[in-house]
């Protein structure tokens, strides 16, 4: 006979109280989400499951909440996983109740009210991209005055191979970015256009064909969506931009324009353009190769897994079309090569250290496209997965893949850090085009939810059976005119707003530019030999040195190491009275600095520029 437990009063009631809290955090909400989920279910098994559910969100979640953002472990954040898994549950049911029914389409708008529609969401564009040009007619960033100096280098020596314009005499032989150079270089040259004017009013340009290739991506289902989201990227100092003439906003269109090829018609020519289109990026933006490479691969696995052996031809075809020049590129490209090689160094270490403790990390920059769009992102990847194609899935698995960059690399320590930076960029790209997925999306619903609703007002409102009315009143069109405008409103005042907060620097003005051309006239070009110069706008340097022609020792610049700009500021607040600091570093002249008291620096005409006597 098997001894029985002493059961007490006390123990019954610890007892009764497990049972009662197992019921309330782990039957109820399970048996909650299991019979939205799993309504064919019994009773007993629904209890079951429910369990499991409810254990595998009580442990799993909060992990990895806590993992990732650091969040406490805490009874608010159980009871929040908890609540968040039945709100999932109950937003998959009504999906499957509503949503699924609902085809993921609406008329075609006629081709030509589309063109007409497109026109103010490019001129809208235009005007945000020009924002941070409205008060300073001269590029902003440092990156545009390097790449501006790299573009004048290739015009004065028509050779890729010219003197370092920025810390030395001798001449620059890797440039990573150099197909970006040239195509400058040949655009001002064959157009006449001054650099200042095409670091200016190019980027518009580019943002605008951007836009119109995020059009036609999505044709005349999400075009327009895409197209107007597409517009709010936000340009920062931090993540850069399409509104900076840099190599990554030239990269994206051409990511928009591989996703057009890869999910268009498949073909000879077809695989032939998007290996062209590579071997470009490889010599103009190697991280937007890399960024290319999985868009293209997201299509390609869609494909190969697809039925029907056209299909895995076509994925097969565009693994082919992706590994082709990137192996090529290796083998015959020095630079791109280092440039591999040092990825794969930095992926078998830590690179967060040297890097991203500088620089604001890129999740903090997430928010800059707007909540509208981030929202209608979300549900444009719901709908990519359960009613989408093959272009919008591959839109989704493009996004996912950007984000999982982000995220291993300030999480886990591991990755590429430039590739990290331009993820942030690119994960913006896609999630611009998934949002246009999400309005149709939202305005197929809300159509869906109006017609219900009419034809039951129908059966007693004679206004609504007299289609003579309907034709001036049409619920679908004012659906998806409300819908549009609250969108529209809300995104243009999130843009606006980045955009008025975001410290632009400004390292160029018109001062400045006169006395830069005048030192370039009066001291470097009569001289015979480099001439370095300082100033005490370091951010500035490199803008110095592309339009003066001196070279520097030191600025905030990719190449300069900032600890000894200890010196710099010491030299300044010293009233520029150390020669032997000039002296040491071979400084000959000396400009804007706030006062000068040293008998070996000789003001020249320009009164704010001083030269070291000889």
């Amino acid at each position: 006979m098997l001894p029985l437990p002493s059961i007490t009063a006390h123990g019954m009631t610890q007892f009764l109280f497990v049972g009662l809290w197992f019921l309330l955090l782990l039957v109820i909400p399970g048996f909650i989400c299991s019979s939205l989920l799993f309504p064919r279910l019994g009773y007993l098994a629904r209890c079951a499951v429910g369990v499991v559910l409810s254990s595998a969100t009580l442990s799993t979640l909060p992990f990895l909440i806590h993992k990732l953002i650091g969040q406490p472990i805490t009874d608010n954040l159980g009871i929040a996983c908890l609540g968040a898994a039945v709100a999932a549950s109950f937003g998959l049911w009504l999906a499957r109740r509503l949503l699924f029914r609902i085809p993921l389409k609406m008329e075609r708008i006629p081709y030509r009210h589309t063109l007409l529609l497109l026109l103010p969401i490019l001129a809208f564009g235009a005007y945000l991209n020009f924002y941070p040009h409205i008060a300073n007619a001269f590029p902003i960033h440092v990156d545009e005055w390097f790449h501006y100096a790299y573009v004048e280098g290739i015009m004065s020596s028509h050779s890729l191979t010219f003197e370092n314009p920025f810390f030395s005499s001798s001449n620059v032989t890797a440039n990573i970015e150099g197909g970006f150079h040239v195509l400058l270089a040949l655009f001002s040259g064959l157009s006449g256009i001054g650099l200042r004017s095409l670091f200016l009013l190019l980027p518009v340009f580019v943002f605008a064909s951007m836009q119109v290739a995020a059009f036609v991506l999505g044709k005349e289902k999400w075009g327009l969506g895409a197209a107007f989201f597409v517009g709010l990227i936000p340009t920062t100092l931090r993540i850069l931009g399409p509104a900076f003439l840099v190599p990554v906003a030239l990269g994206m269109l051409f990511v928009l324009v591989l996703l057009i090829i890869a999910s268009g018609k498949p073909g000879l020519y077809s695989y032939g353009a998007i290996t062209v289109l590579f071997i470009s990026l490889i010599l103009i933006h190697p991280p937007s190769m890399a960024m290319g490479m999985i868009a293209v691969a997201a299509h390609g696995i869609n494909a190969f897994i697809s039925k029907g052996g056209m299909n895995k031809f076509h994925g097969i075809m565009l693994g082919a079309s992706i590994a082709l020049p990137f192996l090529a590129g290796y083998v015959i490209y020095s630079s791109f090569r280092f440039l591999v090689d040092r990825a794969w160094s930095d992926v078998m270490s830590d690179p967060r250290f040297a890097y991203t403790y500088v620089l604001p990390k890129m999740g903090d920059c997430f928010m800059a496209l707007g909540i509208a769009a981030i929202v209608l992102a979300a549900a444009g990847t719901f709908y990519a997965f359960y009613k989408g194609c093959a272009k919008e899935r591959a839109l989704a698995v493009c996004a996912a893949a950007m984000l999982a960059i982000m995220l291993m690399f300030e999480k886990a320590g591991w990755g590429v850090a430039i590739l990290y930076d331009r993820a942030g960029q690119f994960s913006m790209l896609f999630l611009a085009a998934l949002a246009g997925v999400g309005l149709l999306g939202a305005t197929g619903l809300a159509h869906f939810a109006v017609e219900k609703g009419t034809a039951k007002l129908a059966k007693g409102r004679e206004f609504f059976r007299n289609w003579d009315a309907r034709r001036f009143f049409n619920p679908r069109a004012i659906t998806t005119l409300f819908i549009c405008a609250a969108v529209v409103s809300v995104s243009v005042v999130g843009s606006l707003g980045v955009r008025a907060d975001e410290p632009y620097y400004i390292v160029m003005d018109d001062t400045r530019w006169s006395d830069y051309e005048w030192i370039k006239e009066n001291l470097v070009g009569p001289s015979e030999k480099p001439i370095y110069g300082i100033s005490p706008d370091l951010l500035g340097a490199s803008a110095m040195c592309a339009v003066s022609g001196m070279k520097v020792k030191f600025a905030v610049h990719p190449g300069m190491r900032y600890g000894q700009f200890n010196e710099v500021y010491a030299f300044f607040a010293g009233n520029c009275g150390n020669t032997a600091f000039l002296t040491k570093y071979g400084i000959t002249v000396v400009y804007g600095p706030w006062s000068v008291n040293n008998p070996d620096l000789e003001q020249q005409e320009n009164p704010r520029v001083w030269v070291l006597r000889k």
